[in-house]
């Protein structure tokens, strides 16, 4: 079997870690893998590094130009499946399949928005060629349930991570506490994301104003890289007078061993397809409160895994996290439920997923 992915993200996000691990999990089905990504982008360097044989375009996105190479590509190394990974990669493999060699075609939905009501949206999404449209979180299949005619190519499989990786055993040293001299007597607070919207890190500041009026004795950190709105979340900060309480980290290379410090994970996303960032906080034994976004739900059981709160709702998430600090019954019974459900998350079982999807489309 050979699969053709393409990519269009020039950063590394979440989605780019699910190509990762998909990427390194299909190598145990001896599938032939060939991805299509931007010059000098992350992922570009990850497949370089690793020896998968990875073409590069250059111009940028939407570009005819890219499609008549993307064309080409499909041409000389006759892919069996093209598996699109992103809205962009979305519109490429469409245009190509129209103009080009039509190979059967699987897209990967990974954002909780619905498709957008113009024509071209929903002929994208509605296009002949794709065999199977697969959604990280049952919320997101049902979002495009209303949008997609023929809903038998639907199918929730769920992102993966890998467990070890934020493991308790092989992390030891160098944590938020001591890269960043937080004193002893302050817990950590912290959000893993990029400071992109739908992120909305606005309530995670509000939240954090709160919790330090309440007298919380806290550090906080937003460890993500800038996703449109690190100089607006910062200068926010600085409106609520929160400059010494908040850490702004960047992106980070070492997030698994910085994490090992967190006493509560807060999540205040305001759309999320899944968030594969809960996923490893659980495998960490990280307590986590999160908003009810999107597929969120489906990994955080209120009180079970971890605790909820309304999108935006900074009073709530404020009371919760007071509430998985004080309680250290609940805190450890949701650590441990957390924990127990990260393990059927292996990014192993993903990749057999999706190539057992891969394998039904290309028997008919």
């Amino acid at each position: 079997m050979k699969v053709l992915h393409i990519s269009s993200a020039r950063t590394w996000r979440g989605g780019e870690q699910q190509i990762a691990y998909l990427l390194e999990g299909l190598q145990s089905f001896d599938v032939e893998q060939v991805i299509f990504c931007p010059e000098n982008s992350p992922l570009w360097s990850w497949c370089k590094d690793r020896s998968f044989q990875v073409h590069a375009y250059r111009k940028a996105n939407l570009s005819p130009r890219v499609v008549r190479q993307l064309i080409r590509l499909i041409r000389n190394v006759e892919p069996d499946l093209i598996h699109m990974h992103d809205s962009h990669g979305h519109t490429y493999g469409v245009l190509a399949h129209t103009f080009g060699p039509k190979i059967p075609m699987v897209l990967h939905r990974r954002v909780d928005f619905p498709v957008k009501p113009n024509v071209f949206s929903r002929w994208k999404y509605n296009h002949p060629g794709i065999k199977a449209i697969l959604c990280v979180s049952g919320f997101i299949r049902q979002l495009l349930l209303p949008d997609i005619r023929r809903t038998d190519i639907l199918y929730t499989v769920y992102s993966g991570i890998d467990p070890d990786r934020f493991g308790q055993p092989q992390i030891t040293s160098k944590g938020l506490r001591s890269v960043f001299s937080v004193p002893a007597g302050e817990v950590i607070i912290a959000n893993i994301a990029s400071l992109a919207p739908h992120k909305d890190y606005y309530t995670f500041v509000r939240t954090v104003r709160l919790l330090k009026d309440q007298g919380l004795q806290a550090h906080y950190f937003a460890i993500g890289g800038d996703g449109g709105e690190m100089e607006t979340v910062r200068s926010f900060a600085q409106e609520l007078d929160l400059e010494k309480e908040i850490t702004f980290t960047g992106f980070r290379t070492d997030v698994a061993a910085l994490a090992q410090d967190i006493d509560v994970l807060l999540i205040t996303s305001k759309e999320e397809g899944l968030c594969t960032t809960i996923l490893d906080a659980f495998a960490g034994k990280i307590p986590v409160v999160a908003t009810n976004a999107g597929g969120i739900p489906e990994l955080v059981k209120n009180e079970i895994t971890g605790l909820l709160a309304p999108i935006k709702d900074h009073q709530k998430l404020a009371h919760q996290v007071v509430r998985m600090l004080d309680h250290t019954e609940l805190r450890n019974s949701c650590k441990e439920g957390g924990y127990e459900l990260a393990k059927s998350f292996d990014y192993h079982r993903m990749a057999r997923t999706i190539y057992q999807h891969y394998a039904g489309i290309l028997k008919g």
